[in-house]
């Protein structure tokens, strides 16, 4: 064979370590057929009687047998049924070759386990084809039949493992109290439902101390390898923030039966929205105590590459500690790592199958579908400050539909705050509208909002003690606190003593440090480099907070029951 006619007829890659046994009584033929299969690419073995291909396949089973015997002690038929009557040989496909065209040998053949059968004289290259369509067709089924028995055998194994004495629940919902998740939290009860997962208050059986659980719900829209990535996102990116006000990732895990729980820190106190729903509108003092806390987790979060997604007043907690309240950023389930392949958002709304998040605080790039950095959580942030001065978002869903509000974040500019609520303060409400820009590259990131959000309320804070009156002894607080934090040099716990005696000229404030344990900025975080610094107790005795936690104690002449350090 010329090497033309030998590369047109040479097997498929796959065919190339293929071995075919031949077994022909006629050597001359034998050898011939040989030669050919050889030059094609084959390996080649030849057998003239029936006992020597026996032993040969016995020894080295081939890919593929190619039989044409007339001996009388056992010829093709024979040797054919003898193979198929042993296990290890059946699978191997068996071709004939013969003079014989009667329907009656054809027949024979087949019902023998023969995988084809054709008449001499033929043309190579049939055969060729044939050959190795059969073998490729037997390698298929061994690979099926390999696959089988993996999964035989893992299901034996899975039969063997000890069966639960739990009963089991569809929906984590359901979950009684008492219940044990992954043999170490004991459920005390339901604190309430989230986006993606229902919240226990449960107790480390060993540690005994009290967690908030959340177990993972499955959503109809998501199929449950999307719900497990959701589920372990939202451990990835909580663990990778520290910070004192997100809320503290303690454990996680898939227990059991397939339910996947993270275990939280336990918060008391209520959320955002609660407050917002008692009083639609919150003073300036009050505004600032919340929204710098949120904007320093924030900053800290977009230069570990994280985007929020979901900041709103549900996801804000009032959480009441020892020495006083501390406000914390819940929800980092459909947080998104920039720069990270682990981002699984879709088109729809939270829990509705589309965009992941709640539209009425949504930035227009992502109701766009577009790309979007730290900055769509600013807008979110812009519209809950919004919403906390003047007693409503910008756009409500309340007074417009659905899909109107969505249009209106897309397209209509903002409402003056000041049409809604005249005693804002031209500065803040200026600074609002700038978070709340079309345009992302218009908005400040989280650390400048900080900075300026700073520098504002310092400018107009006699202002803000002179419009708000009939303050609550919590708004004198923050007042005096927001004024310690800006002027360390106040040095009376009391707003007005403090006013009377500090010099409105005096020395500018210390520069500004880097926050505790921020990262690094990187290509999708804030770039400015300076933070609120953090003070040391003045000489009245009253520790001046950080903007990043806004914990304080206070003098026993100026406290109250709620701030009290508990026994």
């Amino acid at each position: 064979m010329n090497p033309s006619s030998r590369s047109q007829l040479a097997p498929s890659v796959d065919l190339r370590d293929a071995v075919i046994l031949l077994v022909d009584d006629d050597a001359e033929g034998a050898n011939k057929l040989a030669n050919q299969l050889k030059d094609a690419g084959f390996q080649l073995h030849i057998a003239h009687s029936g006992p020597q291909a026996k032993q040969f396949v016995f020894r080295t089973p081939p890919d593929g047998v190619i039989l044409d015997l007339k001996r009388a002690d056992m010829d093709s038929f024979e040797l054919c049924r003898q193979l198929k009557m042993t296990p290890q040989t059946r699978a191997i496909p068996v071709v004939f070759l013969s003079d014989r065209g009667d329907i009656a040998a054809k027949t024979r053949a087949f019902r023998l386990g023969a995988v084809d059968y054709m008449l001499r004289p033929f043309e190579f290259e049939e055969l060729l084809v044939r050959v190795e369509h059969h073998i490729r067709n037997s390698r298929k089924l061994k690979d099926l039949e390999r696959e089988k028995a993996e999964l035989t055998k893992e299901n034996k194994e899975l039969k063997k493992e000890k069966p639960s004495n739990q009963p089991v629940y569809t929906n984590p919902a359901d979950l009684p109290s008492g219940f044990l998740v992954d043999g170490k939290y004991r459920l005390d009860g339901r604190i309430g439902l989230g986006g993606f997962g229902v919240v226990y208050k449960a107790t480390h059986i060993q540690l005994q101390r009290q967690v908030a659980l959340k177990i993972f719900r499955s959503l109809g829209n998501l199929s449950s390898e999307e719900a497990l990535k959701r589920f372990r996102q939202e451990g990835t990116s909580a663990s990778r923030l520290n910070h004192p006000n997100a809320v503290a990732m303690l454990d996680s895990g898939i227990a059991p039966g397939g339910i996947p729980y993270l275990a939280m820190e336990l918060l008391v106190g209520r959320t955002l929205a609660d407050e917002l729903r008692d009083k639609p509108i919150l003073p300036l003092s009050r505004c600032i105590q919340i929204i710098l806390p949120i904007c320093d987790v924030l900053v800290e979060a977009h230069a570990a590459t994280i985007v929020h997604r979901d900041i709103k007043p549900e996801n804000v907690f009032l959480h009441r500690a020892r020495f006083g309240e501390v406000i914390k950023v819940l929800d980092f389930g459909i947080a998104k790592l920039i720069g990270a392949d682990v981002d699984t958002e879709r088109p729809a709304m939270t829990g509705g199958g589309g965009i992941l998040g709640t539209p009425t605080y949504m930035a227009p790039e992502r109701l766009r579908h577009g790309p979007y950095d730290g900055r769509s959580d600013v807008y979110s942030v812009g519209v809950m400050l919004y919403q906390m001065l003047c007693g409503r978002p910008p756009f409500p869903t309340e007074t417009n539909g659905f899909l109107e509000m969505v249009l209106n974040h897309l397209n209509e500019p903002v409402p003056p705050m000041r049409k809604w609520n005249p005693l804002i303060p031209e500065p803040v409400a200026t600074l609002v509208m700038r978070t709340l820009e079309k345009d992302p590259s218009l908005r400040p990131t989280a650390r400048e909002l900080l900075t300026e959000l700073v520098q504002v309320v310092r400018r107009t804070l006699g202002n803000v003690e002179n419009s708000e009156t009939n303050n609550s002894p919590r708004t004198e607080e923050a007042l005096f606190l927001l004024r310690g934090d800006l002027a360390p040099s106040v040095r009376s716990p009391h707003p007005h003593k403090s006013s009377q005696s500090s010099n409105p000229a005096g020395p500018p404030p210390a520069p500004p440090a880097p926050s505790r344990g921020s990262s690094p900025p990187s290509g999708h975080a804030d770039t400015m480099e300076n933070k609120l610094p953090e003070f040391q107790p003045n000489d009245s005795g009253v520790l001046l907070p950080t903007a990043a936690t806004m914990e304080f104690r206070l003098p026993s002449s100026h406290s109250h029951d709620r701030h009290k350090p508990q026994s």
